[in-house]
Protein backbone atom coordinates (compact mmCIF):
# COMPACT_ATOMS: atom_id res chain seq x y z
CA UNK A 1 0.00 0.00 0.00
CA UNK A 2 1.33 3.66 -1.05
CA UNK A 3 2.82 5.71 1.86
CA UNK A 4 -1.14 7.55 0.57
CA UNK A 5 -3.14 5.78 1.02
CA UNK A 6 -1.75 4.71 4.68
CA UNK A 7 -1.84 8.36 5.38
CA UNK A 8 -5.71 8.21 4.71
CA UNK A 9 -6.35 4.62 6.43
CA UNK A 10 -4.40 6.11 8.97
CA UNK A 11 -6.91 9.07 9.94
CA UNK A 12 -9.78 6.62 9.87
CA UNK A 13 -8.27 4.64 12.95
CA UNK A 14 -7.34 8.09 14.88
CA UNK A 15 -10.65 8.95 14.87
CA UNK A 16 -12.38 6.00 15.70
CA UNK A 17 -9.84 5.76 19.14
CA UNK A 18 -10.29 8.99 20.01
CA UNK A 19 -14.18 8.32 19.89
CA UNK A 20 -14.04 5.39 21.71
CA UNK A 21 -11.67 7.16 24.32
CA UNK A 22 -14.06 9.63 24.52
CA UNK A 23 -12.17 12.62 22.85
CA UNK A 24 -13.57 12.89 19.69
CA UNK A 25 -14.83 15.83 18.58
CA UNK A 26 -17.56 16.24 15.04
CA UNK A 27 -14.88 16.27 13.10
CA UNK A 28 -13.63 12.65 14.14
CA UNK A 29 -17.63 11.58 14.16
CA UNK A 30 -17.76 12.98 10.00
CA UNK A 31 -13.93 11.25 9.39
CA UNK A 32 -15.51 7.76 10.32
CA UNK A 33 -19.02 8.52 8.75
CA UNK A 34 -17.22 9.16 5.54
CA UNK A 35 -14.91 5.89 5.97
CA UNK A 36 -18.07 4.08 6.28
CA UNK A 37 -19.95 5.61 3.05
CA UNK A 38 -16.62 4.73 1.56
CA UNK A 39 -16.63 0.81 2.07
CA UNK A 40 -20.03 0.72 1.69
CA UNK A 41 -19.79 1.99 -2.18
CA UNK A 42 -16.55 -0.29 -3.34
CA UNK A 43 -18.68 -2.85 -1.82
CA UNK A 44 -21.04 -2.23 -4.43
CA UNK A 45 -18.52 -1.68 -7.02
CA UNK A 46 -17.18 -5.31 -6.04
CA UNK A 47 -14.41 -4.86 -3.73
CA UNK A 48 -15.43 -7.30 -1.02
CA UNK A 49 -18.84 -7.26 -1.96
CA UNK A 50 -19.54 -10.29 0.32
CA UNK A 51 -18.91 -8.27 3.17
CA UNK A 52 -21.38 -5.09 2.55
CA UNK A 53 -23.80 -7.19 5.04
CA UNK A 54 -21.09 -6.20 7.66
CA UNK A 55 -20.70 -2.82 6.27
CA UNK A 56 -24.58 -2.19 6.87
CA UNK A 57 -24.35 -3.08 10.27
CA UNK A 58 -21.82 -1.01 11.03
CA UNK A 59 -23.68 2.06 9.80
CA UNK A 60 -26.92 1.50 11.95
CA UNK A 61 -24.68 0.81 14.76
CA UNK A 62 -22.91 4.34 13.81
CA UNK A 63 -26.16 5.86 13.57
CA UNK A 64 -27.87 4.46 16.16
CA UNK A 65 -24.86 5.38 18.77
CA UNK A 66 -24.75 9.01 17.22
CA UNK A 67 -28.48 9.10 18.22
CA UNK A 68 -27.12 9.59 21.76
CA UNK A 69 -25.45 12.36 20.79
CA UNK A 70 -21.98 13.91 22.46
CA UNK A 71 -21.32 14.57 25.90
CA UNK A 72 -19.94 18.23 27.32
CA UNK A 73 -18.97 18.50 23.53
CA UNK A 74 -17.21 14.63 22.76
CA UNK A 75 -18.21 11.85 21.20
CA UNK A 76 -18.11 8.75 23.42
CA UNK A 77 -18.88 5.17 22.34
CA UNK A 78 -19.82 3.08 25.42
CA UNK A 79 -19.28 -0.51 24.42
CA UNK A 80 -16.59 -1.35 22.33
CA UNK A 81 -17.80 -0.31 18.57
CA UNK A 82 -17.00 -3.66 17.02
CA UNK A 83 -19.42 -3.16 13.83
CA UNK A 84 -17.78 0.20 13.02
CA UNK A 85 -14.10 -1.07 13.79
CA UNK A 86 -14.95 -4.66 11.74
CA UNK A 87 -15.88 -2.24 8.94
CA UNK A 88 -12.65 0.03 8.86
CA UNK A 89 -10.95 -3.24 8.46
CA UNK A 90 -13.01 -4.17 5.77
CA UNK A 91 -12.50 -0.42 4.06
CA UNK A 92 -8.88 -1.00 4.97
CA UNK A 93 -8.37 -4.06 2.93
CA UNK A 94 -10.52 -2.78 -0.06
CA UNK A 95 -7.65 0.66 -0.18
CA UNK A 96 -5.32 -1.59 -0.07
CA UNK A 97 -6.40 -3.91 -3.14
CA UNK A 98 -8.90 -0.72 -4.88
CA UNK A 99 -7.05 0.78 -8.10
CA UNK A 100 -6.95 4.49 -7.56
CA UNK A 101 -9.54 5.21 -10.29
CA UNK A 102 -12.19 3.07 -8.29
CA UNK A 103 -11.44 5.09 -5.08
CA UNK A 104 -11.70 8.09 -6.17
CA UNK A 105 -15.00 7.29 -8.34
CA UNK A 106 -16.35 5.81 -5.24
CA UNK A 107 -15.56 8.79 -3.64
CA UNK A 108 -17.27 11.12 -5.77
CA UNK A 109 -20.41 8.66 -5.98
CA UNK A 110 -20.41 9.57 -2.14
CA UNK A 111 -20.54 14.02 -2.93
CA UNK A 112 -23.00 12.85 -5.94
CA UNK A 113 -25.27 11.54 -3.41
CA UNK A 114 -24.54 13.80 -0.71
CA UNK A 115 -25.30 16.70 -3.17
CA UNK A 116 -28.54 15.12 -4.27
CA UNK A 117 -30.08 14.33 -0.62
CA UNK A 118 -30.33 10.85 -2.22
CA UNK A 119 -28.67 8.47 0.71
CA UNK A 120 -29.78 5.56 -0.87
CA UNK A 121 -28.34 3.64 -3.71
CA UNK A 122 -29.86 1.88 -6.04
CA UNK A 123 -29.44 -1.45 -4.03
CA UNK A 124 -31.78 -0.26 -0.96
CA UNK A 125 -28.12 0.72 0.79
CA UNK A 126 -28.03 3.65 2.80
CA UNK A 127 -25.28 5.80 3.08
CA UNK A 128 -25.03 7.83 6.69
CA UNK A 129 -24.58 11.12 7.29
CA UNK A 130 -22.97 12.65 10.53
CA UNK A 131 -24.87 14.42 12.57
Amino acid sequence: MSQERISIATAWHIALDQIKRGTGRRNEVEIVADALNLALILCERGHFPHLIENVKEAQEAFVGWLDSGPRRGNWRMSDEPLDPCTAIAVLDAQIATAPTEDILLSQQEIQRRTMQGDVNSGHDNKMQQAA
